[in-house]
């Protein structure tokens, strides 16, 4: 918090650091349900490789349902779609238009600690 709301809290910055603690087990939950959600539909595309702990093929699976709380997965994972053994990468303008595509409901942009959900493209 010293980082975020500074070193001294007045009553309003006290305020919603109390009033966020009570919500946050949940939010943190519901966020790693959507992670989950998220990979599962992305690792069904035929070009998108998926890199998710909590997927059943992922080397990490096991480790993430014995030791994660739930067996839930952190709310971060890894796509790529530069193809495998048998397909080749996408090109770049089905790369720019997929991105193009989810940009109305996630945000193309860095933000860590934040609940919000966003993406970090690197073509």
């Amino acid at each position: 918090m010293y980082y975020i709301k500074g070193a001294f809290l007045d009553a309003d910055k006290a305020f919603e650091v109390l009033n966020g603690m009570k919500t946050y087990e949940m939010r943190v939950v519901q966020k790693t349900i959507n992670t989950l959600t998220l990979a599962k539909i992305f690792d069904a595309h035929p070009d998108i490789n998926v890199s998710c702990p909590a997927l059943p093929d992922s080397d990490n699976y096991h480790h993430c349902k014995n030791n994660m709380h739930l067996g839930l997965p952190a709310a971060l994972f890894t796509i790529d779609m530069e193809g495998n053994g048998h397909r080749a990468p996408i090109n770049r303008d089905g790369f720019k238009q997929f991105f193009d595509m989810l940009e109305p409901a996630i945000g193309m942009q860095v933000s860590l600690g934040q609940t919000n959900t966003v993406l970090c493209a690197q073509p």
